[in-house]
């Protein structure tokens, strides 16, 4: 029986009541033209929303407004043809006359394009089989989107009818923007129950296309299909070392630029490659290189200890061990240097010993923020370092200085005067500079942590009066903590009375009862 015919069945039997009619369907008309084809793939619109509209062009729309549709369907993402498929679905049980309509259309095999694209997302499976089964006729990329996600349906019927009509056009020669659709459902499909099919489809399509379809696979601004690209054609041999050191440098992917990395350094017979990406901008790219020069006996080792990232420097330390050398040794005479990198003074803090914070230290005013990071970090890695030198960071021009100063003196809080803390708290002060301050306070014992939280409850700044709203509530009054000095119980009361505005009586009164106080 042809699908005509037992949609016709379906339809007919049994009849319907004599006069009777449909239920309406519940959708505002007429559908806005310029709307519908902003939101139509759209990835911030309202899937809900632009399927009620699309719904609205295949019932009412003229013939400009779905040709409208079906152009702006035609640059839609595959994630989004997932998204739409859903809500296309789901938004089905408003429009029951339009269903009845769409199922005498595709009986009659004379239903458009845009009624095709709707029934085929329906709730109804036969509508969903019917409508598969006329995309196929179809090359608008609409069509290969709904048949892609219909490969992966839950009803066997459609899942089936959608895979004997996407077959022949997966292997003959898609035009571009339906290959790099069918590729982005795919990878958007696969981790579905029946999502495996497409994808193994495209992976042995891959290695059939002509250069200029797979040039624009590796070139989709997609990075999963990027790379899935670019594994399957390195794995056919399609791509030389030329091609795969241009993407290990200027892909804006890391997955990309790794796996075409590792394939270059393994394709290149000489050191040539490996010299080259030893100069990547990607710090496990230049790791990796470091570790095959070294292996093979060539290693500047000044270089490779004196990287930004500590992932290069972890491999340039294990090459210097194997030679029988320290580390640590070549950064005590890489330190000396008039201006050292910041990778020097990094590396020195991840081998060197506490003697060594004497030569880090100077560093603490390094010129270039990133040196004056990696001292400061360097100094709390050794647990040593002069405090005063370290609370001078505390009101640095960088505020990545300032919050790393911070981290490591909040480990020597009570090192830290509290009259030079309290200054740092004042109003007049940078945000990043009081947020530091406050940080060490509330490191340093819990009374000065309240005491100084319930003085910034009413602070200006809102993330500090939050931040100090927070430590109050989560004070720990509950445990055993040594009666508050009898100098600050008056303050305690006073800033118990103001915080009840903030903290509500029932708190205020629960802190106040576990302080002790009053």
């Amino acid at each position: 029986m042809t699908i005509g015919a037992r949609l016709r069945r379906w339809l007919l039997e049994p009849p319907p009541p004599a006069g009777s009619l449909p239920d309406p369907d519940y959708l505002p008309s007429p559908a806005d033209p310029a709307q519908l084809a902003q939101s139509l793939g759209d990835p911030h619109a309202d899937p809900g929303g632009v399927a009620i509209g699309f719904y609205r062009a295949a019932r009412d729309g003229d013939d400009d407004l779905r040709s409208t549709a079906l152009q702006a369907l035609a640059g839609a993402s595959g994630g989004w043809w997932a998204r739409f498929d859903d809500a296309l679905r789901e938004k089905s049980w408003w429009v029951p006359r339009w269903s009845q309509q769409a199922a005498l259309a595709l009986a009659d095999d004379n239903a458009d394009l845009v009624t095709l694209v709707a029934a085929g997302c329906h709730h109804n499976g036969r509508l969903r089989e019917a409508a598969t089964s006329r995309l196929a006729e179809h090359s608008h990329p609409a069509a290969t989107a709904v048949l892609a996600l219909r490969s992966a349906d839950w009803a066997h019927p459609v899942r089936e009818a959608a895979r004997a009509a996407l077959s022949p056009q997966l292997t003959n020669e898609l035009d571009t923007a339906r290959l790099l659709l069918s590729a982005d459902l795919a990878l958007t499909l696969h981790a579905r129950k029946h999502g495996g099919w497409l994808m193994q489809q495209i992976e042995q399509l891959i290695p059939r296309l002509p250069d200029h379809g797979l040039s624009a696979l590796l070139a989709t601004s997609h990075p999963r299909l990027r790379q899935a690209a670019y594994r399957i054609a390195i794995a056919d041999g399609r791509i030389g070392v030329p091609q795969l050191l241009a993407a290990a440098h200027a892909d804006r992917d890391l997955g990309v630029r790794r796996i075409c990395a590792d394939a270059a350094m393994d394709a290149d017979t000489d050191l040539t490659v490996l010299r080259t990406l030893r100069a990547s901008r990607t710090a496990s790219i230049r790791a990796e290189a470091i570790r095959r020069l070294s292996r093979v006996g060539e290693f500047d080792a000044d270089a490779a200890l004196s990287d930004r990232h500590p992932l290069v420097r972890e491999i340039a330390h294990a090459a210097v061990r194997r030679r029988g050398a320290d580390p640590v040794d070549h950064y005590r005479r890489l330190i000396a240097a008039e201006l050292p990198a910041p990778g020097v003074v990094a590396g020195l803090g991840e081998t060197g010993t506490a003697a060594d914070s004497a030569l880090i230290t100077p560093w603490l005013t390094h010129p270039n923020t990133p040196g004056r990071v990696a001292a400061v970090r360097a100094l709390r890695r050794l647990g040593t370092g002069p405090v005063d030198a370290l609370a001078a960071r505390l009101t640095d021009p960088a505020p990545a200085v300032v919050r790393h100063a911070a981290a490591a003196l909040s480990e020597r809080a009570t090192e830290v005067g509290m009259d030079e803390l309290e200054a740092l708290l004042r109003p007049e002060q940078p945000d990043t500079v009081r947020m530091a301050a406050f940080r060490i306070c509330a490191a340093r014992d819990p009374w000065t942590r309240l005491v100084v939280s319930l003085r910034l409850l009413h602070d200006a700044d809102q993330r500090l009066r939050g931040l100090a709203e927070h430590e109050v509530r989560t004070w720990p009054g509950h445990g055993r903590l040594r009666p508050a000095d009898p100098q600050l119980v008056p303050e305690l009361d006073t800033l118990f009375a103001l915080a009840v505005p903030v903290l509500g009586k029932p708190l205020a009164d629960l802190i106040r009862f576990q302080a002790r106080i009053g």
